[in-house]
């Protein structure tokens, strides 16, 4: 197993970082007034960064973590834009998002779906289909305000099955990009915030939270590095590896928002705040392609992968 990042995907990388502007979240937060200028600013600065360069990463190893650093990059930033989705459909030579959604449905709500024109989905057997976007005909809830409902639109096309464990990967590193960023807002409030004269870490044993919150930040990237490097190894991998991931990906998102929204209190509530901004950005996969619950159920029917699944990582 080879642990070493390609120099190529660290100077992407440190690109994306400066080209999508997380320190300052400017484009995430002009999404709400802006929403579809926003959406083609970050477009445009993804295919800045290689977006259109991405096809045949599931062959290539360094153009595959390529792949999942932008994707990391876009989640510091919150880029308002179906990061996954679009690097997903890049990566087997499309210029369109390629959405992944759970078997049988016909409907399904998708994110940004109301913005961008010929929006594809793909479930889990591989099966690809273009949809047809019909905007919610109500103000939108703040979980979704920039998706529409989608149907299918004839009867698509067999793809491969490895690229919805794909999408699912980028999704994880998107939610590692933007934990990384909340756990920087954690450790600024602890520091800087005083509380009857002292800084606030010292009170309430806040710090053990920002601990607990740090290490399972840090234990999805680095599974989220193993599903990668698997999903590269493996020819045989795929929804399996994705759905471990997943598991891991939900319930560490919820657990380190819990814990920073503790530490921040009321503020991190408010609109203006940088964390209430990504907490949004983070709502939306919490439901797709699956949920929590529906998730752990799905992975049981993986059991059996299991003993292969650690042969593949074996440094052995």
């Amino acid at each position: 197993m080879d642990l070493t990042t390609p120099e190529v995907a660290l100077d992407v990388a440190r690109s994306a970082r400066a080209s999508f502007g997380a320190d300052d979240l400017a484009l995430a937060r002009s999404s709400r007034t802006d929403a579809a200028g926003a959406l083609s600013t970050a477009v445009e600065r993804l295919r800045h960064v290689g977006l259109d360069d991405l096809d045949g990463l599931d062959s290539d190893p360094e153009l595959a973590m390529v792949a999942c650093l932008v994707a990391e990059e876009a989640g510091r930033a919150a880029l308002p834009a179906p990061v996954a989705a679009l690097i997903t459909g890049a990566g087997i030579g499309r210029s369109v998002p390629l959405h992944a959604i759970d078997r049988g449905l016909d409907q399904v709500l998708l994110d940004y779906a109301a913005l961008l024109d010929q929006s594809h989905t793909i479930d889990p057997s591989g099966q690809i289909v273009p949809m047809m976007a019909t905007p919610l005909s109500a103000d939108p809830k703040m979980l979704a305000p920039h998706a529409a409902v989608c149907r299918p639109v004839g009867n698509g096309e067999v793809g491969s099955p490895r690229t919805w464990a794909w999408h699912e990967t980028f999704s994880a590193f998107s939610s590692s990009g933007a934990m990384s960023h909340v756990l920087d807002l954690g450790a600024r409030h602890l520091n800087e915030r005083i509380q009857f004269g002292k800084p606030l870490r010292t009170r309430q044993a806040l710090e053990y939270r920002f601990v607990d919150a740090a290490v399972a930040a840090r234990g999805l990237r680095e599974l989220a590095l193993f599903t990668a490097w698997r999903l590269n190894a493996d020819p045989t991998a795929g929804e399996g590896a994705a759905l471990a991931l997943r598991l891991v990906h939900l319930e560490t998102v919820r657990d380190v928002m819990r814990h920073i929204h503790q530490i921040h209190g009321a503020i991190g509530f408010c609109f203006e705040h940088d964390l209430a901004l990504i907490s949004q950005y983070l709502q939306f996969r919490r439901y797709q392609p699956v949920p929590l619950s529906e998730t752990r159920t799905r992975l049981a029917d993986h059991i059996d992968d299991i003993p292969s699944l650690h042969r593949a990582g074996s440094l052995g």
